[in-house]
């Protein structure tokens, strides 16, 4: 029913341990991925029919169509100083302040996913580091070959070889992987070798530089497979400064894939391009367009194996946030809210890995409580007054006497007869010295203003 969970249209996109799913296709026992990395699954499905939406844009370009009341779990400019959050709605954000400051920078951040534990059950054909750094400096046009020239690359490349490969080199900097040993099969044509066999399987073999792409396989294995991958393709193709590191290639498919492998690990990842240009003669010729990923990672992870680049690798921040840009009305559309059962109560939306909120459960508890015996009190407590007020709110609207809830059909005699605004009191069926339901911040004084016979509720601790 309404209140019990926030809306996102049936296009939205959810992240499962082994590849997308729409909103509209989430079944119970759907497993998504919460904002822990870890997969939770969906324990109810209400649609919502046709609502009002409204878009969330953020300040790297991810975009999620929710409704007004859907909660996120956000820091505002005094959060992160403090080291707090707070839950709000939509539009509790929308009314709020989006942008701060002469020079409006941005208030309202949600934190990133920890590194997604994908699992699509696939066996990989070669080493994902191998596989990295093949696709950062190999060449498949005739044959298979490597040149680089880090000593530390080259010899991981051959310890990580499929048995019966080996490198053999042809000039200074370039390696060819060959077969240790001819082998026939029974009609007496030679065979592939492994490293060979498996490009070819993912269908690699003859791709020049800018058609290379990065099997499927690899980009839903495991959190340690893809940060193996991740260092083969940055050791090869990758640099590193003090603010981060940086990736280049000229397939659009692969920076984007790279940019998807990177933000399911938890990093940041932004993407340009270029067109570059030379000159021969008089005549000026264009390049094929550039893309160059920059990428950080928080405490943790370092993207590089080789000590050249590892040793410079300096990423000193514990958490990244993403920054809310602007929230404006974007139509109707039909929505649906799921719930998941996580502890946190968060799941994750969208290629930019995005944690969205899903149930707003306990106010309707807490009324329920209230309506059943209101005679006893209630102690909300929460962390921020923003999430107090919500709270208040949220239980106020449920009582009001010509609210779509019906909340007197069930409990006729727990009528409001007083309360309080400012102190976030309310009063059911007589006023006592301790109210029905009282909602404070954790800071507040409670010492004999408050009590909790029927239940304390505790929020964001």
């Amino acid at each position: 029913p309404k209140r019990t969970g926030k809306a996102l249209t049936l296009d939205t996109e959810l992240l499962t341990p082994c590849g997308y799913i729409r909103m509209g296709d989430v079944r119970i026992g759907t497993r998504l991925i919460g904002n822990d990395g870890k997969p939770t699954a969906v324990t109810d499905i209400f649609p919502q029919g046709v609502t009002d939406v409204y878009s969330v844009k953020f300040y790297d370009g991810a975009t999620v169509r929710t409704s007004a009341d859907h909660l996120w779990t956000v820091q505002t400019e005094e959060d992160r100083a403090k080291g707090t959050s707070r839950v709000m709605s939509t539009l509790e954000m929308m009314n709020g302040t989006i942008k701060r400051g002469s020079d409006k920078h941005n208030n309202y951040s949600v934190a990133y996913m920890k590194p997604a534990a994908f699992d699509n059950g696939k066996p990989l054909l070669l080493h994902p580091y191998l596989m990295g750094a093949l696709i950062g400096d190999g060449s498949f046009l005739s044959g298979v070959r490597v040149t680089n020239f880090d000593h530390d690359i080259l010899n991981r490349i051959g310890m990580l070889l499929p048995a019966g490969d080996k490198m053999r080199e042809y000039t200074r900097g370039t390696y060819g992987i060959v077969k240790a040993k001819h082998k026939y099969n029974k009609h007496g044509y030679p065979t592939k070798g492994g490293t060979m066999s498996a490009l070819s399987a993912y269908g690699l073999l003859e791709k020049n530089c800018y058609g290379k792409t990065i099997p499927e396989d690899y980009l839903w294995s495991s959190v340690e497979n893809r940060i193996e991958l991740l260092r083969g393709l940055m050791d090869t193709d990758g640099c590193c400064d003090d603010t981060g590191a940086e990736f280049s290639t000229v397939s659009k498919e692969l920076s984007n894939q790279v940019a998807f492998l990177v933000r399911s690990l938890g990093g940041r990842c932004s993407v340009a391009s270029r067109n570059g240009s030379y000159s021969k003669g008089k005549s000026i010729f264009s390049t094929r367009k550039n893309y160059r990923l920059r990428i950080t990672f928080p405490v943790g992870i370092n993207p590089f194996y080789t000590p050249v680049k590892a040793d410079r690798w300096n990423m000193k921040r514990a958490e990244f946030r993403h920054f809310i840009d602007s929230i404006n009305i974007d139509g109707k559309d039909e929505t649906q809210c799921i719930c998941v059962d996580n502890s946190d109560k968060l799941f994750v939306v969208g290629d930019y890995f995005i944690a969205t909120h899903n149930s707003q459960t306990g106010i309707n508890f807490t009324n329920m409580i209230s309506g059943r015996n209101p005679n006893g009190s209630t102690l909300m407590e929460g962390a921020g007054s923003a999430l107090v007020n919500s709270f208040y709110k949220g239980c106020q609207e449920l009582l009001e006497p010509q609210s779509e809830y019906l909340f007197y059909d069930v409990f006729p005699e727990a009528r409001i007869v007083g309360g309080s605004a400012e102190l976030k009191t309310i009063n059911l069926q007589k006023n006592t010295r301790f109210p029905t339901i009282m909602c404070r911040s954790i800071d507040a004084t409670q010492v004999g203003l408050s009590e909790a016979t029927n239940l304390l509720y505790l929020d964001d601790l």
